[in-house]
């Protein structure tokens, strides 16, 4: 949240850090501390905004690549994922998104969010990590 604050007074900023998720879905994540990105800036589009992400994680991957290789060595981790991460990362909209699932046989409906399974589901057709783009804005009703 303190991003959200931050960027009207300094137009590019970005948070790593802890956030807890509770998951609709009563599974092995519903309660869960998770890492995120954050970053947000002022006066830009949405492409802008997903080409400053993807930067920045393509930074860090390279960093921990090129200086830090050590660490994946003493932890017994293969550093080929770090490869994944420096490609260009795709873009689908979400309409696309529904289509793939709908042609893997699920029952998603436009407007759907997706379950942990149809998430991992989805994520398995890519090597590297992508964006969804262009998601629906659900019609709001209010009640008196």
């Amino acid at each position: 949240m303190y991003v959200d604050a931050l960027v009207g007074g300094l137009e590019k900023v970005y948070a790593i850090n802890p956030s807890f998720r509770r998951e609709r879905e009563a599974t092995n994540i519903h309660l869960v501390e998770i890492w995120q990105l954050q970053a947000d800036m002022s006066w830009t589009s949405n492409e802008d905004l997903l080409a400053m992400e993807e930067s920045l994680i393509q930074h860090l991957a390279r960093s921990f690549k090129d200086k830090h290789s050590d660490l994946y060595t003493m932890a017994g981790l293969d550093m080929s994922h770090l490869d994944a991460l420096l490609q260009p990362y795709a873009r689908i909209t979400y309409t696309e998104s529904v289509e793939r699932m709908r042609s893997l046989g699920y029952r998603f409906k436009f407007g759907d969010d997706y379950s942990q399974e149809q998430s991992d589901v989805l994520s398995a057709i890519f090597d590297r990590p992508y964006f969804i783009t262009d998601y629906p804005q659900k019609k709001r009703t209010v009640r008196k």
